[in-house]
């Protein structure tokens, strides 16, 4: 299984922290880690800029998602003020070494605090309405390949008009063509939600862009990774 990490990183946040700890629950294992930088100054241009979102799109669906997809079978990618758990490469190389990769998956790997995802039972989310949250993500480069290809047929216009979230979310409705889910407890925690490089809230109504399912010790029993794989391979 080929997999690297990417780390989407703002040229005004230092990654080194978050590298470091990626390159040590890695250890001797042949999985490269990334910083994909991105150097634009954000809210130099007016509010209203339709191209508002350019260097983040830029960076994410051109320098990470764009890139390596021959070479790679799996891509983690997570945004640099993430906090991850102690296992977090374990626990997501864990789900996805019995997954396939002709066809696209994207598994979110950073839990909100929204409403369905406390109410929902088990440890794996089927997300039917393309809702996606890219803080901390794994997906096959199958649903890479597809993403990069719609991506770059779009308008410059709606490339950077919007957030990347949003986009595959588009994507989705557009093309139906991948398999979404969320992890439960959340894998990753936003620690820096309420400093956004964007100026975006903290909140976002009134849930807390900070998860409530993070747990930095967890680490999935055997029982547990057995269920999650199944059900994403029966929903496939």
């Amino acid at each position: 299984m080929r997999v690297a990490v990417y780390i989407q990183n703002h040229y005004k946040r230092d990654p080194s922290g978050l590298v470091k700890e990626l390159e040590q629950q890695i250890g001797d294992m042949p999985i490269k880690v990334n910083v994909a930088t991105d150097q634009t100054d954000y809210y130099t241009l007016p509010h209203t800029s339709k191209s508002k979102y350019v260097g983040l799109n830029k960076n994410f669906f051109n320098r990470i998602v764009g890139a390596d997809n021959d070479e790679l079978d799996w891509k983690i990618s997570v945004q640099d003020d993430m906090t991850i758990t102690n296992n977090f490469i374990g626990n997501t190389l864990a789900i996805i070494e019995n997954l396939p990769t002709d066809v696209p998956i994207f598994i979110q790997l950073y839990v909100p605090d929204l409403a369905r995802v406390r109410e929902a039972e088990g440890n794996l989310l089927h997300i039917k309405d393309g809702q996606a949250n890219v803080c901390a993500v794994v997906y096959n480069t199958a649903f890479a390949s597809s993403l990069h290809s719609w991506f770059i047929e779009q308008p410059l216009i709606e490339q950077y008009n919007e957030g990347e979230d949003f986009l595959i979310r588009k994507f989705y409705k557009q093309t139906k063509s991948f398999s979404n889910f969320m992890i439960k407890p959340s894998l990753s925690q936003h620690s820096d939600g309420g400093n956004s490089i964007l100026k975006h809230p903290s909140k976002t109504g009134k849930f807390s862009r900070v998860s409530m399912q993070f747990d930095k010790d967890f680490i999935f029993d055997d029982e547990t990774l057995d269920n999650i794989v199944s059900n994403i391979k029966g929903t496939l």
